[in-house]
């Protein structure tokens, strides 16, 4: 009976073995699992460390590799060091300018960073090196993985060297790769913002503000002795200052002026000027400061020149000779009497003649300025006396040359030419004019 009640239950205590087996296998199976959890953690290798390590200064060890420095810019890499590359600078690093200011070497130059706009002057070959700050290339005031060589080419061109070198804890070498690129030029628009020097922009803002008026009429028909070596000359006007100037002149900023340079004197020294390429319709001037890097090209044009409108029989009325070197004439309807060498200048009143030497020395440095006509003298043409001068505007960038005949009436004596000329510095007695007039005698 007992063993009948036994058999019937016996489903039910399989079942229940069954169930007790089950739980202890699964408590050993996470136990078993747990203890290899902590095995594997326990025994697995620590995180790797690597050294950077530049040549030619100290090593810097870092916990993993700091992505964040190098991660972007011309730093990007792809995932994993094993692609790890020379970064490309050829769009980061360019040549600002270089030394062509005369009287200094010509291995000197200056380079910029087109997005920082950090810069650095170098000399011959030159080594610095890199790194990256607030998303962008400075020049690193200590040593760095990343160092850049320039260096002059044979051809003239500036090369530069670009070598990244990386170990690890164990001085092994990780990275040790080395690139070649040519500097570009920068542009004009992105030069400008190299130019810190105040006292080269207020030099460049005169030198455009100057009114080129050409070769002085004057001085190329009438320009001897001293005077002479205007002859030939472009002037530069600026407010009262006046510049005579060819091509490959030197000019210099000094005192917050320009002058000229000449042949014997300094070049190293200040603000520096020269007439780099001159043609009738433009003149071009290179201008550098003290430095010799920081250079600017400004183009001048010509003044426009309005043309003399008169003329001369008009102008000069009842000519008549009073003696081999003197006429009376009427100028403009105002009576005159000229000598030879005479200069009459247009003012406010009306013609009158220059009778000084500060008069002239005025009117020649365009403090006096007006009209001008020089009595050149007389001379026989097919038996007749002419009135021989020249008229000038009031720039004397333009002149006309007179002849007119004089007016009917009898000759009194043989007359003679001679063109007159500048007086020279200081002026002679007035007694060599015969009177107290400026002119030749």
């Amino acid at each position: 009976m007992e063993i009948d009640n036994l058999l019937k239950r016996f489903p039910t205590i399989f079942r229940l073995l069954v169930e007790i087996k089950i739980f202890y296998l699964s408590l050993f199976a996470t136990f078993v699992l747990g203890v290899a959890c902590v095995m594997v953690w326990a025994f697995s290798p620590s995180e790797p460390t690597y050294t950077l390590r530049v040549r030619g200064g100290p090593s810097h060890t870092k916990k993993r590799w700091d992505h964040s420095q190098i991660g972007r810019g011309a730093f990007k890499l792809s995932e994993g060091l094993g692609s790890f590359t020379v970064p490309n600078l050829e769009d980061e690093i360019a040549l600002v300018s270089q030394a062509l200011r005369p009287g200094m070497e010509r291995d000197r130059y200056l380079i910029g960073l087109t997005h920082s706009k950090d810069k650095k002057i170098c000399t011959g070959t030159t080594s610095f090196y890199l790194t990256y700050s607030d998303g962008s290339l400075i020049f690193a005031s200590t040593p760095s993985p990343l160092k850049v060589t320039t260096r002059f080419c044979e051809d003239g061109l500036l090369e530069a060297e670009v070598h990244l070198f990386l170990e690890d804890g164990k001085g092994r070498s990780l990275f040790n790769e080395t690139g070649h690129f040519t500097l570009k030029q920068m542009g004009d628009r992105m030069e400008g913002a190299f130019i810190e020097d105040e006292a080269l922009t207020l030099a460049l803002n005169q030198l455009r503000q100057i009114r080129w008026c050409g070769p002085d009429k004057l001085f190329e028909l009438y320009g001897d002795g001293s005077y002479a070596t205007f002859k030939g000359k472009e002037r530069l006007l600026l407010s009262d200052q006046i510049l005579y100037v060819k091509e490959s002149d030197l000019l210099t900023y000094c005192e917050s002026s320009w002058r000229v340079l000449q042949k014997d004197e300094e070049t190293k020294k200040g603000i520096l000027a020269r007439i780099s390429h001159l043609t009738r319709r433009k003149m071009e001037i290179d201008v550098w400061d003290e430095t010799g890097l920081y250079s600017k090209k400004i183009e001048l044009l010509p003044t426009p020149i309005s043309h003399l409108n008169v003329r001369p029989e008009t102008l000069f009325q009842d000519i008549h000779q009073r003696t081999t070197s003197t006429v009376s004439l009427k100028l403009d309807k105002k009576s005159q009497l000229l000598k030879r060498g005479d200069w009459v200048i247009k003012g406010e009143s009306g013609w009158r003649i220059l009778k000084t030497w500060p008069e002239v020395e005025k009117y020649l440095a365009h403090q006096l300025k007006g009209e001008m006509f020089v009595f050149d003298g007389l001379e026989k043409k097919m038996g007749k006396a002419v009135l021989l001068g020249h008229l000038f505007d009031a720039t004397r960038s333009q002149v006309m040359a007179i002849r007119l005949p004089l007016s009917a009436r009898k000759p009194s004596k043989t007359v003679t030419y001679g063109r007159p000329q500048l007086p020279p510095r200081p002026p002679v007695d007035v007694d060599d004019y015969e009177g107290d007039r400026v002119g030749a005698p």
